[in-house]
This record gives C-alpha cells, sequence and structure tokens, in this order.
C-alpha cells in the first residue's frame, strides 16, 4: 500500500491502525535502525511511515526554528521544536539553577566549606582529555584548591584555565564579544610556550549546519534570547555546538568552550549550571560509556532523525538537556550527602559528655566552616573567658582529635580534626 497524492494520504492517516501508530510515534523519538524494525500498520513501508511520522511532527511542534541560511529553502533544513515534556524539561532546569534558589545556597555553601566542587575539577579533567594536555584529576585538584603551581606547560594551561574561572563572576557585566574572547584566549595563554596544538578532534554527527557559522553568531544566539526567541538554556547548548563543530578560535577549543558556557549562564543569572559537567558527559557519549547509572536514549551520532522535511535535530537537543538535569541531580546528590554528613558528625559532637558547651558549640562551628581561623584569642573573646582557660578547651580537643595543632611562628592555630 503506497500512498499516492494528497487524496492518498489522506486515506492512509484515516485507517484506524495508521492514526494509532501516528499518535504513538509523534510524540516517542526512535533512530532510523530502530523504527524500521516496527510492524507497520496496513502493510505500509517504513519508508513511508518515517516521512509522515515527521511531516506531521513538525507541524504538531507548533513553532519549529531552522537553521537554514536566511533565503534558503525551509523545507530541507535541519530544525527543531519542543514538545510539552520538553519545554517542562527547560523550565525545570531554569528553575533548579536560578540565583538565590535553594541549590545555589546549597552550591555555595559547598564551595565556601571545601574549597571546590567535585564535579567542577571532573569538568576540566574531560576538557583536558579533549585538548590533548596530559593532567589528571589529581594534579588538577591540587592547583585547584591545594596551592600548587604548575610544574609542566599542559598544567600552566589548566592553571591559566582555573584563574579564569575565578573571574568570570566579576565580569558579568562585560558583553559576550569579540573583545571578551580575546580576553579569555590571552588569559589562556598567559606564559604558555608553542605547545604544537593537537586537541582530539570532536566525533561528527551527520550534521554540519553549523559549518558556516562564526564568532558573530555566539552574539546572535544570545541577542535571541533578550529577544525572547531562544530559551537561554538552548542558546547557551547552540553556542557549545557551534564552537566544538566550527573551531573558531587558533587553540584551546574546549576550554573556550568551557568559559564561554559558564560566562554565559552566569550572566544569563543561571549561575548552578557551571556546575554540571557537561563536556565530560558529551565525551561519555561520544565514547558510549554512560556514567551516573543513566543510559543514552540515542546512540552517539544516531540522534538526528533525517527525512524529506529537513533534519530534526530535536533527540539530539533532548539528550543534551539530559545531561543538564542529570548534571543538576548530582549537585544536589552531592550537596545532600555533605549535610547529612555533617549533621552526624554534629550529632556525634553533642552526645560527646566530655565536651562543655564552649567545645561543643566551636567544633559545630568548625564542621560548617572548616576553615575558620582558631586561636585562643579567638576563643577567649567568642565566649568572654579568661585566656587559660581557652588554653585548656583547646589543648583538651586536641587530645581528644577534634582538632589539629599547628604553630605559626609564636602563634598556635587550631584547625578541625579528623573525629567529626
Amino acid at each position: 500500500m503506497q500512498p499516492r497524492g494528497s487524496d492518498g494520504v489522506l486515506s492512509v492517516i484515516r485507517d484506524a491502525d495508521v492514526f494509532s501508530f501516528l499518535l504513538e510515534e509523534i510524540g516517542r523519538l526512535r533512530p532510523w535502525d530502530e523504527f524500521r524494525e516496527l510492524p507497520m500498520p496496513a502493510e505500509l513501508e517504513p519508508g513511508d511511515m518515517w516521512e509522515i511520522v515527521e511531516f506531521l511532527r513538525k507541524v504538531a511542534y507548533g513553532k519549529t526554528f531552522t537553521f537554514s541560511p536566511r533565503g534558503g529553502d525551509p523545507i530541507g533544513s535541519s530544525w527543531y521544536g519542543f514538545t510539552s515534556e520538553s519545554q517542562s524539561l527547560i523550565n525545570q532546569l531554569g528553575y533548579r539553577s536560578r540565583a538565590g534558589g535553594s541549590l545555589a545556597a546549597g552550591a555555595n555553601a559547598y564551595i565556601k566549606r571545601t574549597g571546590y566542587m567535585p564535579a567542577h575539577l571532573s569538568e576540566l579533567e574531560a576538557v583536558a582529555y579533549r585538548e590533548n594536555l596530559h593532567v589528571d584529576y589529581e594534579t588538577i585538584r591540587r592547583l585547584a584548591i591545594g596551592g600548587e603551581r604548575p610544574e609542566t606547560t599542559d598544567e600552566m594551561v589548566i592553571w591559566n584555565a582555573i584563574k579564569l574561572r575565578e573571574q568570570l563572576e566579576a565580569r558579568t557585566a562585560c558583553e559576550l564579544d569579540d573583545s571578551f574572547l580575546s580576553f579569555l584566549m590571552q588569559g589562556l595563554d598567559q606564559g604558555v610556550c608553542d605547545t604544537g596544538y593537537k586537541p582530539k578532534p570532536h566525533r561528527g554527527t551527520a550534521y554540519d549546519e553549523y559549518s558556516r557559522l562564526s564568532h558573530k553568531h555566539i552574539r546572535e544566539n544570545i541577542l535571541s534570547v533578550q529577544q525572547g526567541e531562544t530559551h537561554p538554556i538552548v542558546a547557551v547548548l547552540m553556542n557549545s555546538d557551534i564552537i566544538w563543530n566550527k573551531p573558531l578560535f587558533p587553540r584551546w577549543t574546549n576550554l573556550m568552550e568551557l568559559l564561554v558556557r559558564e560566562f554565559s549562564f552566569m550572566k544569563m543569572g543561571l549561575p548552578v549550571m557551571r556546575y554540571v559537567p557537561y563536556s565530560k558527559s558529551v565525551l561519555e557519549w561520544e565514547e558510549d560509556r554512560p556514567s551516573g547509572g543513566y543510559g543514552y536514549r540515542f546512540r552517539f551520532g544516531c540522534a538526528i532523525l533525517e527525512s524529506g522535511f529537513g533534519l530534526d535535530v530535536m533527540p539530539y537537543y533532548e539528550q543534551l538537556l539530559q545531561f543538564m538535569k542529570e548534571g543538576l541531580d548530582l549537585l544536589e546528590q552531592t550537596i545532600d550527602r555533605d549535610s547529612r554528613k555533617r549533621e552526624s558528625a554534629k550529632q556525634t559532637v553533642r552526645n560527646d559528655c566530655r565536651l562543655n558547651h564552649r567545645q561543643r558549640q566551636l567544633i559545630e562551628c568548625l564542621i560548617d566552616n572548616p576553615n575558620a581561623p582558631v586561636d585562643a584569642c579567638s576563643h577567649q573573646h567568642a565566649n568572654g573567658i579568661a585566656i587559660s582557660t581557652a588554653h585548656v578547651d583547646l589543648k583538651k580537643l586536641v587530645e581528644m582529635g577534634y582538632l589539629t595543632l599547628s604553630v605559626d611562628g609564636k602563634r598556635q592555630m587550631f584547625t578541625i580534626g579528623n573525629k567529626p
């Protein structure tokens, strides 16, 4: 049975089995290899049904966005639209990652206590791998929070990226223009000699719509957000694809993508998004090695659906949005786990009958603020006690393993020990 002309198509759609099949498949994105193995209604060919499904999906989206050049053929262009489920996911991402939200507060408090976010470091590790830089996670951690200086050229590049990351929030008043991109590039190059830059290539997606794009399209994407045409999160992910698929910079393509993405999210009021290990997730997708118990709905390279009505890239963007959700889930789990650990430590302190109320209060404070400076004078003034009493309190806490003593000249300093 082959549909011929408009009457033929209408007669096919009116068939009860075909109609039921279409209702099911329009809302379910499948790769072609999976779709063609389905039992087709009314003895239709899989190719015909694929074209009908893609046409109806394009119509059903209501509003679609194309990547065709101005004046180009809108039928054969790449396009995407959002289902109600996708739009709901985007809205949830924006709400969860907003400045002033509970997740932002939890992330800020976590970083204040520990000095780093684990996903932040793993993201740098993935980017270093992309850039073909020989810097592992432990080295990145030492550079980021251990106060170590870089010893190799590769480490210097990562060191520069760490320092630039620390400056981004203070520069959110800047525009994402050529001047700012030059600032980032110069910062990455600081103190770095010629490395013979040879990054690991990104795998292709059979999708070259970005090949025409340039620096100005990064700025245009941000403008489209301000004009209400594109959701901020989608615009940032588009920019990442532009940078990855058409290297716009002479060096450090992957580090530039990271910095542009994090800056954009901060500028848009979605600061929590900078803690999502997005580069790591995309890398694992390319290499088909899912982490965290999540699987992939589409294999990399199969998430773009081709038909006579163009390239439907919605499955591709849905996977990218899923990575953002998984990253926020991971962040939430990290913060919750840390909160439970601190509460358990506090309960241990409260139950220790050997401690007086001053000692309990001090240790509980240090559990939440482990970097707070403590010496006999600060303990004396905080509690209105004699300096000798302060010395006795602190000495006993050292003996019990709650505090660790260090000497800076003549000054004795105390930090939280391992016991809590």
